[in-house]
C-alpha cells in the first residue's frame, strides 16, 4: 500500500512539475533557505504553467528577491507579476513595489504604486494606511522646507556680497555645489499630493483605538 502510494506521488508530481516546484520553493522560503527557494522556482519556471501561475510564481521569486536584498531584482519580478497576474496578485505586487520604494525614500514612486493598487481595489486599507502616512509625511517635508527657505531669505541677502568676493578665490576646477537641488524625485509632485490628500478626507482610512502606522511591510506568498 505505502509503495502504491509513494508511486501515486510520484506520478502526480510528473504530471504537475511546476506546482511540485513552486510548493518546494515556498517550504524552503518558510524555513529561510532562500538559496533553495530560489533555486526551486527558477526550476518551475522551466516549465510551461497558465499565465496567472506564471505570475504568482514571479510574486514569489520576488520575495525570496526581498530577503536577500536583491531589491533591483524584486521590482523586476513584481512587475513581470503585475503585469501577467489576477487583480489579487496585481494589486498585491503594487502595493509590494510600494513598499520597497518607500522603504529606499523614493517617496513619488511609491505614492504611485499604491495609486495603482487602489485602482485595481480601491478597498485595499493596507495600501491606503500607507498611502495616507506616505503623503502626510511629505507634507510635512514640504512644509519644514518652506519655513526654512524663508527662514534663510535674509541670511542670502546679508551673505550675498561676502560669496561674490570669496567666489573670486576659488581655483576654476573648484567644488560642486552640495545644496539639494530642485525637481528630486523622491518628492511627491503637488498636484498629485493635493489630489491624494482630497480623497483621504473622503474617505478617511479607519483606524481602530491605540492603531498605528504598521510599517511598510510586504503581503503573503502565492
Amino acid at each position: 500500500m505505502k509503495k502504491i502510494i509513494f508511486c501515486s506521488f510520484l506520478f502526480l508530481a510528473f504530471l504537475d512539475p511546476f506546482k511540485d516546484y513552486n510548493e518546494r520553493g515556498i517550504e524552503a522560503f518558510g524555513r529561510g533557505e532562500y538559496d533553495k527557494a530560489l533555486e526551486a522556482f527558477e526550476k518551475a519556471a522551466s516549465y510551461s504553467a497558465p499565465d496567472n501561475s506564471k505570475a504568482a510564481l514571479e510574486y514569489n521569486k520576488a520575495k525570496v528577491y526581498v530577503a536577500i536584498k536583491k531589491e533591483n531584482e524584486a521590482i523586476d519580478s513584481y512587475m513581470r507579476a503585475a503585469s501577467a497576474g489576477d487583480d489579487e496578485i496585481k494589486k498585491k505586487s503594487f502595493f509590494n513595489m510600494g513598499n520597497l520604494y518607500a522603504k529606499n525614500g523614493k517617496k513619488k514612486e511609491a505614492a504611485e504604486n499604491y495609486i495603482a493598487a487602489l485602482k485595481i481595489d480601491p478597498e485595499y486599507d493596507k495600501a491606503r494606511k500607507n498611502l495616507e502616512y506616505l503623503t502626510m509625511s511629505n507634507q510635512n517635508n514640504q512644509n519644514n522646507q518652506n519655513e526654512g527657505g524663508n527662514s534663510g531669505q535674509d541670511n542670502d541677502k546679508n551673505s550675498k556680497d561676502n560669496k561674490g568676493k570669496n567666489s573670486d578665490k576659488k581655483d576654476k576646477g573648484g567644488e560642486k555645489d552640495s545644496q539639494p537641488q530642485s525637481g528630486n524625485s523622491s518628492q511627491i509632485d503637488k498636484n498629485l499630493l493635493d489630489s491624494i490628500l482630497e480623497s483621504m478626507k473622503k474617505n478617511p482610512v479607519r483606524k481602530s483605538k491605540d492603531e498605528g502606522h504598521d510599517g511598510f511591510s510586504s503581503e503573503k506568498n502565492w
